[in-house]
């Protein structure tokens, strides 16, 4: 009886998988990175949550057969989404095509722009006072958006970027730092240079001393300019 459980909990967990796949329509070229399928395992198990809470139909012990849990089990996930279709709808389409601010402090702001694959950071002037453990945090953190959004391009705007970097810094921001970027798939890297000169040349040495950059980089003193940049072919 055990066993016949797990092989159906096992179909379950496939079909609900497939169904919400092709609905979410994400199984065309432009969707397949691991942030998809990370969202479509999340709503998957969270249909198998509402089925199980609800119990809408049948229960498993029930089944009599494979045919009848999948006639089921789809039945009650089209209600399930018929019902929630404009808040999914709302919330793919949010995440997909409109810019989101994933990440505020009080030194940098971050937005992530799904249609166009597109990090933007954006320093703050209190980066002048801003403690030395604090920027790795913050530059760790931007790593980690990167590799979690699987972005192929960043802007990064430093006009207002105060922070100067000690050459200390420097070495563990290129070895500890800067060497993640290789893992996160980025294409195009643009600075919107800082209009403090002792910053500039800080951030400009940073990078100069990354001998294993895998992306194209450039520094741009205008805004409009590096976006163009980074997002033509």
């Amino acid at each position: 009886m055990a066993s016949s459980y797990f092989f159906a909990a096992k179909k379950l967990r496939a079909v609900l998988h497939a169904t919400v796949a092709s609905v979410l329509l994400c199984e065309n070229k432009n969707c397949g990175n691991k942030t998809d399928k990370k969202a479509i395992q999340i709503i998957g198990k969270g249909f198998i949550l509402c089925i199980i809470l609800k119990n809408v139909f049948i229960k498993v012990t029930e089944i009599k057969n494979y045919k009848q849990l999948k006639r089921n089990i789809l039945f009650v996930l089209c209600k399930i989404i018929f019902n929630n279709l404009q808040k999914f709808l709302i919330l793919w389409f949010d995440f997909k095509f409109w810019k989101m601010e994933v990440y505020k402090s009080d030194f940098i702001r971050i937005e992530y722009e799904g249609s166009k694959s597109l990090l933007f950071a954006e320093w703050s002037d209190k980066t002048a006072n801003m403690p030395e453990n604090v920027f790795l945090k913050e530059v760790n953190g931007i790593i980690d958006l990167l590799i979690k959004y699987r972005a192929k391009y960043f802007l990064v705007d430093e006009r207002q970027f105060k922070f100067i970097t000690r050459p200390e810094l420097q070495t563990v921001v290129v070895g500890k730092v800067l060497s993640r970027i290789a893992t996160s798939g980025l294409l195009k890297f643009a600075h919107v240079s800082s209009l403090d000169f002792l910053a500039l040349i800080s951030v400009e040495q940073t990078f100069e001393d990354d001998k294993n950059k895998t992306y194209q980089e450039r520094f741009i003193d205008n805004i409009e300019t590096a976006r163009d940049w980074i997002l033509s072919n």
